[in-house]
Formats: C-alpha cells, sequence, structure tokens
C-alpha cells in the first residue's frame, strides 16, 4: 500500500490518502460482479417486457451465434452503466466500495468527474484488464490509464 499526499487548492495544506489494500479491491471487484450481473438481469428483463427484446432471440437454435453478440452487448451495456452511474453520482462509491469502505477519487483528490466515471467503465471491457492488478500494485489499468486511484475512505473530503 502506498500513501499519497495530495495538495488540496481550497486549503492550501497536504492531505495524505492510503490507497485501498489488494484484498479491498479483490472484495470490490466480487462484489461489483453480483452487481453487474443483476444491472444484466434486470437490463433483459425490462427490455424483454418492453417488447424491444425478443426473449427467444437468446435461443441459440433459433439464432446462431446471435446470442453469444446480444449477450456481450447487453453485458458490456450492463458493466459501463453500472460502474459509470454508481461512481459518478456517489462520489467514487460502487456495491463493492460501499461495503469495503473505498472510493475511487481523481489523482489531484478531488471526485471523479463524469468523464473519468465513463473511462474507467470502458477500461474495465479491455481483455484481461482484471489481472493488471498482479504483482505489487495496487492500481489497476482502469486506475492508471484515467489518473484515479482507489483510495481507504476513512479520511477523504472533496
Amino acid at each position: 500500500m502506498e500513501d499519497v499526499e495530495i495538495l488540496d487548492d481550497h486549503l492550501g495544506e497536504e492531505r495524505t490518502y492510503e490507497d485501498a489494500s489488494h484484498g479491498s479491491r479483490l472484495a470490490n471487484y466480487l462484489l461489483d460482479l453480483i452487481g453487474v450481473y443483476v444491472t444484466m438481469i434486470i437490463l433483459v428483463f425490462v427490455t424483454a417486457f418492453a417488447g424491444i427484446l425478443d426473449p427467444h432471440m437468446f435461443d441459440e437454435s433459433n439464432n446462431p451465434g446471435t446470442s453469444n453478440l446480444l449477450g456481450y452487448l447487453i453485458g458490456g451495456v450492463s458493466l459501463v452503466g453500472y460502474y459509470t452511474l454508481l461512481e459518478y453520482t456517489s462520489k467514487g462509491k460502487s456495491l463493492g466500495k460501499l461495503i469495503t469502505r473505498t472510493r475511487a477519487i481523481s489523482e489531484d483528490g478531488q471526485k471523479l468527474t463524469l468523464t473519468q466515471a465513463l473511462l474507467r467503465s470502458l477500461c474495465r471491457l479491455v481483455p484481461f484488464e482484471q489481472f493488471s492488478f498482479l504483482g505489487g500494485t495496487t492500481r489497476g489499468w482502469h486506475d492508471r490509464w484515467t489518473n484515479t486511484r482507489v483510495i481507504k475512505d476513512k479520511d477523504w473530503k472533496p
């Protein structure tokens, strides 16, 4: 874990934040995975109920290959929607971060912008991105590429 000192522009003083641990990051991932799957199920039911999607589209015997593509599309929309909406509207929190008492912030110590929340979500679609946490760092590609970090939530003030 790495402590990061960030200059607070409003007060002219430095504050120290502690990066979330590997264990917290793994717990965040697993808990948020459940949240993404629940979001995906809700999205399928809502679109089927609204008549946007035909539930038989997922039957591989009727539409060879189509169900896989549609599944990936719904999964991607669910993942991006879940993380972007939660991390932006709840100041860097998701279901996993709420439970583990961590939050995503900008590297300058401020709350995430909508662009950062969206880009963090899109980066999660990169194949093998989940493995970017292996090794000594607690910052994955979606943190590094968007100039964000996940910190312990005890002392954060926007």
